[in-house]
């Protein structure tokens, strides 16, 4: 059943005076020294309650944060590649119970293999749901970690962060190359008995590809990017743009450090590997405009992206009921499911209990967040560039405050 917004309860209502302590609490933080800049946004309703930038895009140029700065989003990019992948479903293309052989002929006949180390047929086909899900049975997870001594340096000696060397080798070459390389391995699993966050959404990319005729960027652009007016959204940024990138800080044992000021000449080279994973850049005005398009269910002042069953669909719980969500070791996310590409709050408590049920969201490793929660009908988005930021919404402990946590307690409770 595809879940609409519960209106049992009382509709929130946000005060001003709840957007003048989240703007205070986002000040302070950038004020305290825990971030370079911060950008946050909030609309009710149709109502912009609260859209700012704080401090710097980079502190050491003394270059201002503004809603235009461009950020590495990461794993935020994941949402715009289901929107891709819904709208190529309603084009008739492929559905949730379609076995991804069938768009993949490189993945049939792929063994899965047991503890012991035997090989062994799958207990049941990979299907879409299950790559739809993070529940495909591929092995090696995908994340960016902050770098360390070994990290390769960046432009002006800084360090760059890179990927877990579990995950490095998977993204080498191009989408062909990664299906080539997974076909040529084992599964971990068997497909949808267990979450294991990892490439399929670069997986999806490659059949957004096959599916379309067109690579990944151009669809991307045509049939999302321009309809939204996303302008700055790409996986890469236009040379005349590079001067809004902002950089990438670490916060650790009480100080602020730049890690990483992009190179103008390397991020304005289209990349060979167009990963649906993580390789978006995008901007606060551009992000704000794709969460209004779901926060409206697919419409959008230049026309329908999506259907409203589409957007319904897409926080549709798709795991089996054993499975739970966990990326960060020894942390289950309280109260959420898994849709397409998004984690879902099916039953509002602990960590996630302020959010409005069927409240669907995700983020990026640097920092990137947004949450769409239609039973209150609301959206808010923020982005920051801070190592580990990603992982610190999903349960990983740093010394810097959860500003995604922090921004829902103060709209839905009041106070942090």
């Amino acid at each position: 059943m595809i879940p609409r917004p519960d209106t049992s309860s009382a509709p929130l209502e946000i005060s001003s005076e709840r957007v003048a302590r989240l703007r205070t609490m986002l000040e302070g933080a950038v004020g305290e020294g825990y971030f370079a800049g911060v950008t946050s946004c909030v609309v009710q309703r149709g109502k912009l309650l609260q859209c700012d930038a704080f401090g710097y895009r980079d502190v050491e140029t003394a270059a201002p944060m503004t809603t235009d700065t461009l950020f590495r989003i990461a794993s935020s990019t994941k949402p715009i590649i289901a929107v891709a992948m819904m709208i190529l479903r309603e084009e008739g293309h492929w559905d949730f119970d379609d076995r991804v052989d069938r768009f993949i002929p490189e993945f049939a006949g792929l063994k899965v293999r047991t503890k012991e180390g035997e090989l062994v047929d799958p207990l049941q086909p990979m299907a879409m749901r299950h790559l739809m899900s993070h529940a495909a049975g591929f092995g090696r997870p995908t994340r960016l970690v902050a770098p360390d001594s070994g990290a390769r340096s960046a432009p002006g000696g800084q360090q760059a962060p890179r990927r877990s060397s579990a995950s490095a080798s998977l993204f080498r070459g191009d989408l062909q190359d990664l299906i080539d390389r997974l076909a040529s391995e084992p599964l971990a699993f068997h497909p949808g008995k267990r979450f294991l966050y990892g490439p399929c959404c670069d997986v999806q990319g490659y059949i957004i590809e096959k599916l379309s005729g067109q690579t990944l960027d151009i669809f991307l652009k045509e049939r999302i990017f321009d309809p939204l007016g996303m302008a700055d959204t790409g996986f890469w940024v236009e040379p005349e743009k590079t001067s809004r990138v902002a950089s990438i800080y670490s916060y650790q044992d009480g100080i602020l450090t730049r890690l990483n000021k992009p190179d103008p000449e390397r991020i304005a080279r289209r990349p060979r590997f167009l990963s649906g994973g993580g390789g978006l850049w995008s901007s606060p005005d551009d992000y704000q405009r794709f969460c209004q398009m779901l926060l409206d269910e697919g419409a959008s002042p230049r026309g329908r992206v999506l259907t409203a069953e589409s957007v319904r669909c897409m926080r549709q719980d798709l795991l089996e009921p054993q499975v739970y969500v966990q990326v960060v070791q020894g942390y289950v996310l309280p109260g959420a499911r898994f849709g397409t590409n998004v984690s879902v709050i099916t039953e509002p408590k602990g960590d996630n209990a302020m959010y409005g049920k069927n409240s669907f969201s995700w983020g990026g490793a640097f920092g990137t967040y947004f949450w769409i929660d239609p039973t209150n009908e609301l959206f808010a988005s923020g982005m920051v560039q801070i190592a580990n930021g990603g992982a610190q919404h999903l349960g990983l402990q740093v010394e810097y405050p959860d500003l995604k946590r922090l921004s829902a307690q103060i709209l839905y409770q009041g106070e942090a």
